[in-house]
C-alpha cells in the first residue's frame, strides 16, 4: 500500500511494482499461492529426509509476481518447505526454504506457522533470511472487511 498526502485511503500497489533489487524478497513472503497460481502435481520425492509433493504452479493472472513456481509440500505436515521462482522466460530467479518452529491456535487446533524463510537469489550470491516471532491471532468483525469501510 502507498499513502499520498491529501488522499483518504491508501492506494494498492501491484506485487510487480512493490519493491525492486534485493528488497524484493518481500514479494515471496506475500505470495498468494492459492489465488494467483494454478497447481498441478508433478511428482512425489524426498527433500531433506521428508516425503514431499512437488507442485508446478503456473501464474493464473497478470498480477502474480512470478510466471511459474515449483513448490515442495511436506506430505505429513502439509506445509510448504521449499519453492523455486521462475521468470516468464523460464529462468530460475530465486529459491526459498521454510522452517516451521512456530504454531498458532485456530479453532482450538495448533497449526504449524512459518518461523524462518531463507531466500536465495539465483542470479547473485545474495541471501536473505526473514524470521517470524511473537505471533498473535486476532479476531476481526465482519464489518472490517466491508468495501464501504475500507
Amino acid at each position: 500500500m502507498a499513502e499520498q498526502a491529501g488522499l483518504k485511503k491508501p492506494v494498492a500497489i501491484s506485487p510487480r511494482l512493490r519493491l525492486s533489487g534485493q528488497a524484493a524478497i518481500g514479494d515471496i513472503a506475500a505470495t498468494n499461492y492459492a489465488k494467483d497460481y494454478a497447481a498441478k502435481l508433478l511428482r512425489q520425492e524426498t527433500l531433506n529426509g521428508e516425503p514431499c509433493y512437488v507442485l508446478d504452479l503456473k501464474s493464473a493472472n497478470k498480477q502474480s509476481t512470478y510466471d511459474r513456481i515449483v513448490y515442495w509440500v511436506s506430505e505429513k505436515r502439509m506445509v510448504g518447505v521449499q519453492a523455486q521462482f521462475y521468470s516468464l522466460s523460464g529462468k530460475l530467479l530465486k529459491q526459498a526454504s521454510f522452517q516451521y518452529d512456530n504454531t498458532v491456535k485456530v479453532g482450538g487446533k495448533s497449526i504449524p506457522f512459518v518461523s524462518a524463510m531463507q531466500i536465495n537469489d539465483a542470479l547473485t550470491d545474495a541471501r536473505t533470511t526473514l524470521k517470524y516471532g511473537e505471533l498473535r491471532v486476532k479476531t476481526f468483525a465482519d464489518a472490517e472487511f466491508q468495501v464501504d469501510n475500507l
